[in-house]
């Protein structure tokens, strides 16, 4: 984007980044070479509808108005694609004059110029957060995909407050989401916004979300309730009133994520912690040769009276250098999961160390 474009975005960049979600974290950027620019505004020119004052008037309201109520004083270049898939989405080519937004016809036709507003203002939220540039990751094992994919879901949750700055109403945000999940038009729903967020009660796998880039939308639609309620929506919507904190809003939502859409990679995470603790307290017991009651003990308090009993059985049989094995490997995995559970273990082995009358110090120099 031209330098005159990006200043006259400022403003709208600084409003996207006032909702944006916690676990939402900001990216560098990496935008795309100018010949895929060209590329891709070649196809897209080719194969849809450029929206514009004659050719698509109400589409091209909304996407004005939508545009206004963001800041976003740079006018969108908007496309529709015959597509019978509900989607849209905001290409990252910054070296574009203007923000592109591709809008599927089938969204189009199933939304009312409200809730397409909606649909608008959350595709500029990822240009306004920065998402369309985002570096492209590799994931290398499970857990970097898991958390590549949460990180994503965070995404989509953001965009959705920025969707809701445009509309100003939970309503026609809730409507727009209940057509989107059922893919039925208004002359069949009910729009009971109560029953569609109550689909997330009952028994549900703690890994539901874990698969997918999106949150559910009866989950999109409970965390948008929750935001509305916030200090900063309030303020910025100009609604009047205290509102919650926005941080404790995200508290909550992060909560209920750790429940619905993170719980393979919390267990994950965990278990890595568990099999490095164990091999290391192990190879602390064992340094000077003899295993003592006390350490004993303090083993089985430690990983459970079972875990510790396999554990000196797989040290008879193998000797230190076996253990050593055990540990590097399993610490690897500590380290792949993050600062996070590095901190975990080092606080546990230290605790560990002072039930034994070690130097929490000393004993982790032995083992790192």
């Amino acid at each position: 984007m031209p330098e005159a474009a990006a200043d006259a975005a400022g403003s709208f960049r600084d409003v996207c980044g006032r909702v944006r979600f916690k676990l939402d974290t900001p990216a560098g950027q990496q935008p795309p070479s100018p010949q895929r620019v060209a590329g891709f505004i070649a196809e897209v020119r080719s194969e849809s509808l450029q929206v514009g004052p004659t050719t698509s008037p109400l589409v091209w309201r909304t996407v004005m108005r939508a545009a206004e109520a963001l800041d976003l004083r740079v006018e969108p270049e908007v496309y529709v694609k015959a597509s019978p898939e509900l989607n849209a989405y905001v290409p990252g080519v910054s070296g574009h004059e203007r923000p592109i937004i591709v809008l599927h016809s089938a969204i189009v036709s199933l939304c009312n110029p409200a809730e397409l507003g909606f649909v608008i203002g959350h595709e500029l939220g990822h240009l306004g957060l920065g998402h369309t540039h985002r570096p492209y990751v590799v994931a290398t094992n499970e857990l970097d995909a898991l958390r590549e994919r949460a990180q994503s879901r965070a995404r989509e949750l953001s965009c959705d407050r920025v969707g809701l700055l445009v509309t100003r109403s939970t309503l026609v945000a809730a409507s727009q989401m209940i057509k989107s999940a059922s893919g039925l038009s208004a002359e069949l729903l009910g729009f009971d916004t109560a029953a569609f967020v109550a689909q997330l009660e009952g028994d549900l796998p703690d890994d539901l979300m874990a698969h997918s880039t999106h949150p559910t939308m009866p989950f999109r639609l409970w965390a948008l309730l929750r935001f509305s309620r916030s200090d900063v929506y309030l303020e910025i919507a100009g609604l009047g009133g205290r509102g919650v904190p926005l941080a404790d809003v995200d508290r909550e939502i992060q909560e209920r994520l750790a429940l619905l859409g993170d719980g393979r990679m919390t267990r994950i995470e965990d278990q890595a912690l568990e099999s490095a603790l164990t091999w290391a307290a192990v190879l602390v017991v064992l340094n000077d040769g003899i295993v003592e009651d006390a350490e004993r003990e303090a083993l089985t308090s430690l990983i459970g009276a079972d875990r510790s009993l396999r554990a000196l059985r797989f040290a008879d049989q193998f000797g230190m250098q076996g253990v050593r094995g055990k540990f590097d490997e399993s610490f690897h995995s500590v380290v792949e999961a993050g600062d996070a559970a590095r901190v975990r273990f080092y606080e546990s082995l230290a605790a560990f160390a002072l039930t034994l009358g070690l130097d929490p110090v000393e004993t982790t120099a032995l083992l790192i």
